[in-house]
């Protein structure tokens, strides 16, 4: 009888190792989700801005005997409790206040019952967004116009790459209309007579999923308009937004004089200053690209 009983001991012994080898103990996963970077700049965005803006999130993941979740937050800081120990692939969406979907990441990562917050960076836009631009030149006297407008930014292999142009010269204007993936964005348009490059411009675009991006511009022969600006980007390749001014005492300028300038970040806390560049333009032409630095 005693052996009777020894037997079914080390049985129920056995039986509870390899029930607790199949469900391994839980906790609870705590995740601080990130949007990094946002857009800025001197930039045309989609004509509804706040749907550029993330309201919302849905958190999925992966873990151990391919157990799985998913959870919606309108937090930027998840709990989702009752997860078993383990490594997990989890990928977090952030969605505008409509639904779209507007940028994705995701992490790999061990969880225990100890684990600290996981921090998941969503750094990868997607979708794509439609882009219709109007140049007018009803101000420029040409006889033989026509427009070329270059569009450089994520994504394009060749680094840059011509948008098809539509031209109605009674009108005397050029129009663009694309469909581009999600992400910033710049472009170049040159008024050309015949061979000869007249008027030019360039500005920061910003592609955004399921929206539309318009613009219009109107092109000046030289010294009848604003013929230069400044294109500023941070690391991240998005623009960033800012006031730039010229340390001039009588605002009086003169041709082949330098002067000081100073940039004033609108958010400095939103741009990455280890990666801040800027670029002069002149009629649509780059002059000169250098690295700056910001103080403090």
């Amino acid at each position: 009888m005693r052996k009777s009983n020894s037997l079914l001991l080390v049985v129920l012994l056995l039986a509870l190792l390899v029930a607790c080898s199949e469900n391994p103990g839980t906790t609870t996963m705590k995740l601080m989700l990130s949007t990094g970077n946002g857009p800025g700049g001197r930039t045309l965005v989609p004509e509804d801005g706040s749907g550029m803006e993330v309201s919302r999130f849905t958190v999925s993941g992966q873990g151990p005997n391919g157990k799985r979740f998913t959870k919606g937050s309108d937090s930027s800081n998840v709990e989702v409790e009752g997860l078993a120990t383990g490594e997990w692939k989890v990928t977090a969406m952030g969605l505008n206040r409509d639904g779209t979907e507007l940028v994705t990441g995701s992490a790999s990562f061990v969880l225990s019952p100890s684990s600290e917050p996981k921090v998941i960076v969503l750094d990868t836009l997607v979708g794509s967004g439609t882009l219709n631009l109007v140049f007018d030149w009803s101000l420029c006297d040409v006889s033989n116009p026509s427009v070329q407008v270059r569009l450089s930014g994520p994504g394009l292999e060749a680094g840059e790459s011509l948008l098809p142009v539509t031209i109605n010269k009674d009108a005397m204007t050029a129009t663009v209309s694309d469909t581009l993936p999600s992400g910033s964005y710049k472009v170049s348009a040159f008024l050309k007579d015949g061979q000869q490059q007249v008027a030019g411009m360039v500005e920061a675009v910003r592609i955004s999923n399921a929206a539309r991006t318009s613009g219009s511009y109107s092109f000046y022969l030289d010294g009848e308009g604003p013929s230069s600006m400044t294109f500023m980007q941070d690391a991240s390749g998005a623009p960033v937004r800012g006031s730039l001014s010229v340390l001039n005492e009588n605002g009086i300028f003169y041709d082949g004089l330098w002067y000081e300038c100073s940039f004033s970040l609108l958010d400095p806390a939103s741009v990455d200053a280890s990666g801040l560049g800027v670029e002069w333009y002149l009629d649509g032409i780059l002059v000169k690209s250098e690295d700056i630095s910001i103080d403090g």
